[in-house]
């Protein structure tokens, strides 16, 4: 994918997150900090924000790792709408925890078990890992055990 089709899929990410945060226009648009925002940038060049991907990040991506990430964007997005409407979100886990494990947003409990399991053998400080990363890891399962 080259940069102006890129740049042209995530403007239409963008409107899609105000069509879906808006209830396709049935709920008033009130400024917002969208999702969209601290996921992405659309400038080429130096960025001023903080985002997770860059235009030129994406850009150098292979399609199926463009892909977990728009994937990850969009559980993201309706995440933060059912936060807004008062909607418990139950089968979905926040994306930031997810992606501190490497797993996408809509895996399983079992599978954050496994990956946590898997990590912890490998960070634990009794093996010679580094006790922050290890807390790191126990602070997200932890959460991510919490909104189960």
């Amino acid at each position: 994918m080259n940069k102006s089709e890129l740049i042209r899929k995530l403007r239409e990410l963008k409107k899609n997150e105000i069509a879906i945060r808006t209830e396709y226009g049935m709920r008033p648009y009130k400024p917002v900090v969208l999702v969209w925002s601290s996921f992405f940038s659309d400038r080429e060049g130096g960025e001023n924000r903080r985002v997770r991907y860059t235009l030129d990040v994406l850009v150098q991506m292979d399609s199926e790792s463009r892909k977990a990430v728009f994937q990850d964007f969009i559980y993201a997005v309706y995440i933060k709408y059912y936060q807004e409407i008062g909607l418990p979100v139950t089968a979905l886990y926040d994306p930031s925890l997810m992606s501190i494990f490497g797993l996408p947003c809509g895996a399983s409990l079992q599978d954050v078990k496994d990956r946590f399991r898997e990590l912890a053998h490998k960070y634990h400080p009794d093996k010679g890992g580094d006790p922050e990363v290890f807390r790191m890891f126990l602070e997200a399962y932890n959460k991510l055990k919490e909104m189960s």
